[in-house]
């Protein structure tokens, strides 16, 4: 006897039939689901009997599958980068096939599906119940921010498996990294110079928008901060707010604050070197009493020294005349300014003209040492 149903290519099943006329078989065919599904046995007959069909029905359930594995790659996740999702079905028959298709959804679980899915993995019958897809964002709003994160995988059912099984997915997302850019202008700064520090945060994924802040410091300075720049304002950068003092080979820092989706980037990942330069002075002398003075007659020399942008000078400068092998006096600078006096030396008188003032005494000179300092 042969046993057929209509959803079923072919024989389900044959039985031989016993001396009582009665008889088993098992079938591995995957019957359709359905109410009242018709089965059918029909008899070939045999030299005694002529042939005879009789017939049953039996509803059959849709068979129940789980979501047996759902991953997420790579380890770990980084905000904006894609997000590849695998996902194995286990039926209740581990020999039964699930078509179909495993759509993933964020944030909800259980998930809501009046959103849209992330991406949607198809399962046909040469996949072997299980599958991938990868979400890739595309735009800002599409990317899912760094921290804990909940995934959904829901089964959409087919012909043979009942809709609706799911499974539930924890993922962290790591913030991501940024490339920090600094350059210095001018490039080469002179003594009093305040730079200003154009400064770049680039994000890897370009759809990504980095906030927060950078600041700046610098090798001569230590841990003073010169300036901070907020991103997303204009101009891009900041201007130093610090005197420099002049050094060869000064590195600026740039120094990501970083935000609750981009890492902090670590001192020296942005710097920049160039030498911060000495600047110039003009140093300007006048004697007291002026004009023609008699001879031996104590002199008091001031002295100012101006920088060439800003800062205070300090250091000495050394008043000199014509004749007199040793220095006259010696000034010493405070807040650019200065004066000494001649009381115990007698300067001779000269024809030349003097350097200062315009009489007919013995021309003096100064000379200057110190430095421009580092602080206005």
């Amino acid at each position: 006897m042969v046993v057929t149903t209509p959803g079923v290519s072919g024989a389900l099943c044959t039985i031989t039939l016993n001396a009582s006329g009665s008889g088993t078989c098992f079938s591995s065919a995957q019957v359709p689901w359905g109410t009242d599904v018709p089965f059918t046995g029909s008899y070939a007959g045999d030299p005694s009997f002529l042939s005879s069909s009789g017939s049953t029905t039996q509803s059959i359930a849709q068979e129940s599958i789980i979501v047996g594995q759902f991953t997420a790659s790579p380890s770990p996740v980084v905000y904006g980068h894609p997000i590849t999702f695998s996902v194995t079905l286990s039926p209740q028959i581990a020999a039964t096939i699930a078509t179909g298709t495993v759509s993933i959804y964020y944030p909800k679980a259980p998930p809501d599906e009046s959103l849209p899915a992330l991406c949607t993995i198809t399962l046909t019958a040469s996949s072997g119940n299980q599958g991938s897809c990868t979400y890739t964002p595309t735009s800002l709003a599409g990317a899912i921010p760094a921290g804990a994160a909940q995934f959904a995988a829901v089964y959409g059912g087919d012909s043979d498996f009942a809709a609706g099984a799911s499974a539930q997915l924890n993922v962290f997302i790591t913030p991501s990294p940024a490339t920090v850019g600094i350059s210095v202008s001018p490039p080469s700064p002179i003594y009093g110079q305040y730079p200003f520090f154009a400064l770049s945060v680039t994000p890897p994924v370009p759809l990504t928008v980095p906030s927060g802040t950078v600041s700046v410091t610098s090798s001569e300075t230590g841990s003073t901060v010169l300036c901070t720049w907020t991103l997303g304002t204009s101009p891009a950068g900041c201007t130093s707010s610090v005197l420099l003092p002049a050094a060869n080979n000064v590195v600026f820092t740039a120094t990501y604050s970083g935000d609750s989706n981009f890492q902090k980037v670590p001192a020296l990942t942005g710097a920049a070197t160039v030498n911060v330069l000495q600047a110039t002075s003009t140093t300007s002398v006048s004697v007291s009493p002026a004009g023609t003075s008699a001879y031996g007659t104590p002199k008091t020399f001031t002295v100012t020294v101006l920088p060439q942008i800003a800062g205070t000078t300090d250091g000495t400068v050394t008043i000199t005349a014509q004749g007199i092998a040793s220095p006259l006096c010696t000034v010493t600078l405070s807040n650019g300014t200065g004066s000494c006096g001649t009381s115990g030396t007698q300067v001779p008188r000269a024809a030349a003209t003097p350097m200062w003032p315009p009489t007919a005494e013995t021309p003096t000179s100064c000379r200057r040492t110190g430095r421009v300092p580092t602080t206005p």
